[in-house]
């Protein structure tokens, strides 16, 4: 056997037994120490993903938004924490690596670059004013946040009304932006994935002599305030963190994936299990559905698609909540219950942006946020069969959805247009009896029988049949009142 056989053999002898050691060390912590370390070791492996598509170019379409409106609607922040960690740790974070097993002699590069974070589907994002660290749109950050596992508040990261609804799409190597349009994100494999990362985070805090993943993170969380003491007690406050995500239940039925959520699930868990910590309140995901545009949709008569509300404020402060915004449920009545983090004015900016300065049956033209144009780039439309597809619509599909928003409508060209005559006030009764209706007019949108479009029914039953249980301790002058019976009461919206 030659000498160089020999060393390679050795060499591989040597990786082997290593191998084997962290095996072993694994093994014995998870036997030899808590429940949630056991949890933790199954969270290890991070989901796989494919590659980003790449290209040479990003373009913003002309859709009645300048660059600045559009990078503060990107990144405008709604008060929320998705990421339950703080953004110095977010920051910090190594992206998972592939194989739990690798953690002891590879490193990878941060969970926060755009190479890594592209790969569930955001779009990139330059530095500006509204984005210091160059995050892809979407992200946002919230200072004085309370994330669970912390005994502090700390700025937080959150995601924007711009991540479920900007789009893309790629042609001839250039990427084009759609504000407003269907995301293509993929949220639950970036949840996995960032548990993942710190799951192998803290298990490298817990290898000697293997702890260089750990070791890396502490360094760029602590700076200047590194040391023994500090190492240890962020460890400690790692583990907290991810003991609470553990904690929380997080089952799933039905898959999302890559340009689909199941919004109106995840918004009652968040607000009603989760935050509260009554578990039993939580809902396996069941109902994912695509990201809807949502131009013109502010002059909508019912804003949400299933027709479950109508004030836009209303249904964005819902949102703002599902993407964990902090929400006081405990405190007395006078004492700040029903507080939250929200900033108000960042949600009337959006709105105002999207709606536009213009009320649309008055100017004869929606002045917020448009459908893109056909880009010049884009190979020409055949005109012939663009007539034959309008005579179709027409015949077919306008009794459901309305005679077709032409960019003629759109740009106050056709102020006669059939259009128009589908626009007047919302009316409804008062508790006084008396008939009521809104100043301004808006869209009023045909609401048709599920049994009669025949789709899955699964999001439209989510407000109609999810009920929440109400019960629970009250704070008052007198201290606790003792639990009463436990009503439990549908999520379904009543009008009036």
């Amino acid at each position: 056997m030659s000498t160089v056989t020999s060393a390679i053999r050795r060499l591989w002898w040597r990786r082997f037994l290593v191998l084997l050691a962290i095996i072993v060390v694994i093994a014995l912590i998870a036997v030899m120490t808590s429940s949630q370390l056991g949890a933790t070791i199954e969270a290890l492996t991070p989901p796989g993903l494919p590659e980003p598509v790449s290209a040479s170019e990003q373009v913003s379409l002309d859709q009645g938004w300048n660059a600045e409106d559009a990078d503060r609607f990107h990144h405008k922040a709604q008060g929320t924490q998705t990421l339950p960690i703080p953004l110095s740790w977010f920051l910090a974070l190594e992206a998972p690596l592939n194989s739990p097993f690798a953690i002891p002699f590879f490193k990878r590069e941060r969970f926060s670059d755009n190479r890594y974070l592209l790969r569930f589907g955001f779009i990139e994002s330059a530095e500006s004013e509204n984005n210091e660290y160059g995050l892809p749109i979407g992200f946002a950050y919230s200072p004085f946040q309370s994330i669970r596992g912390l005994s502090r508040k700390e700025t937080a990261v959150g995601l924007t009304c711009a991540a479920c609804h900007t789009g893309q799409l790629i042609f001839k190597e250039k990427r084009y932006v759609i504000e407003g349009g269907p995301a293509v994100t993929d949220l639950g494999q970036l949840t996995n994935a960032l548990r993942a990362a710190l799951a192998q985070t803290a298990l490298s805090a817990k290898l000697p002599f293997f702890d260089g993943r750990f070791g890396r993170f502490a360094k760029r969380v602590l700076g200047t305030e590194y040391s023994d003491l500090t190492r240890v007690q962020l460890s400690k406050e790692l583990d907290g963190i991810l003991g609470a995500l553990i904690d929380q239940p997080a089952g799933i039925d039905v898959t999302e994936g890559f340009t689909r959520l199941d919004a109106l699930n995840r918004i009652g868990n968040q607000v009603f299990a989760l935050d509260p910590k009554r578990y039993g309140n939580y809902v396996n995901l069941n109902a994912p559905v695509s990201y809807p545009h949502i131009w013109t949709s502010s002059w909508f008569d019912w804003v949400q698609y299933d027709g479950s509300i109508m004030q836009p404020l209303v249904r964005n402060a819902g949102e703002a909540m599902g993407v964990s915004a902090e929400l006081n449920l405990t405190a007395p009545p006078k004492g700040g219950r029903f507080a939250s983090s929200i900033p108000f004015d960042n949600l009337h900016w959006i709105e105002q942006q999207l709606a536009g300065k213009d009320l649309p049956l008055v100017a004869k033209a929606f002045t917020g946020l448009n459908a893109p144009a056909w880009p010049d780039s884009f190979p020409a439309i055949d005109k012939a069969k663009a007539a034959v597809g309008a005579q179709l619509y027409d015949k077919h599909c306008s009794g459901c959805h309305l005679p077709a928003l032409t960019p003629d409508i759109v740009h106050g060209k056709a102020p006669d247009a059939e259009f128009w005559k589908n626009f007047g006030p919302i009316r409804w009764r008062g508790r006084d009896g008396q008939e009521k209706q809104t100043r301004e007019s808006v869209l009023n949108v045909k609401i048709i029988k599920q049994s009669h479009i025949g789709t899955d029914p699964a999001q439209g039953d989510v407000l109609r049949n999810r009920t929440v249980d109400t019960a629970g301790q009250r704070t008052g002058q007198g201290g606790p009142e003792q639990p009463r019976a436990r009503p439990r009461h549908r999520c379904l919206p009543t009008e009036g």
